[in-house]
């Protein structure tokens, strides 16, 4: 009994195994068409010149959500072409899968280190009252965003360094020792914004 029970065993954990590698290879043609509609003739010229100007306005705010009513109609060409979008689908994050909504989480992630005060945690209470998500789904973005920075990317890009005046640092509010500065330093005095 015990060769059979295995032999069930084995046959499930190589099931999945294949089928995570066909989630990671689904994922890794996500990552190379990743917003490639941006180079296209509807959209080119206008995130060209509202790329900047949105990297230095605090997402969110009323300046961003002018700027972004200006990008129209290349935004809605955007959206079109791309499910990481909630815009893309009539019901918004309800129409969206796993695929969809982790390629949005990472976008939102990628995008607060091009903002000079962006931040994930930020970026996830602002969209969870714009796409009005669900305390479930802020609770895992907030999972995930922890183990992102912790375990990946080590280079979390929300943080500020700081030393005061009596050299004591901040505090990293995630908690890890394993976090590094954009330097690549050990980042023992920052905070998260």
């Amino acid at each position: 009994m015990q060769g059979k029970l295995n032999a069930g065993t084995q046959a499930h954990i190589n099931e999945v195994q294949r089928l995570i590698h066909i989630v990671v290879a689904h994922m890794l043609k996500r990552a190379e068409q990743h917003d490639k509609s941006k180079f296209s003739e509807e959209e080119a010229k206008v995130f060209d010149e509202y790329s900047d100007k949105l990297k230095g306005v605090t997402y969110g705010s009323p300046e961003y959500q002018s700027y972004l009513e200006a990008m129209q109609p290349a935004l809605e060409h955007h959206y079109a072409m791309n499910s990481h979008h909630p815009e893309h689908f009539e019901d918004g994050v309800n129409g969206m899968t796993l695929f969809d909504l982790l390629e949005m989480f990472v976008d939102w992630y990628a995008a607060t280190k091009r903002h000079e005060d962006g931040s994930i945690w930020k970026s996830i209470k602002t969209n969870e009252e714009r796409f009005k998500l669900s305390p479930q789904l802020v609770s895992i973005l907030h999972n995930t965003a922890i183990t992102l920075i912790h375990d990946m990317d080590h280079t979390c890009g929300n943080c500020e360094f700081r030393m005061n005046v009596d050299g004591i640092g901040g505090e990293c509010s995630v908690g890890s020792t394993k976090v590094r500065n954009e330097d690549g330093e050990d980042c023992t005095d920052f905070k998260i914004r």
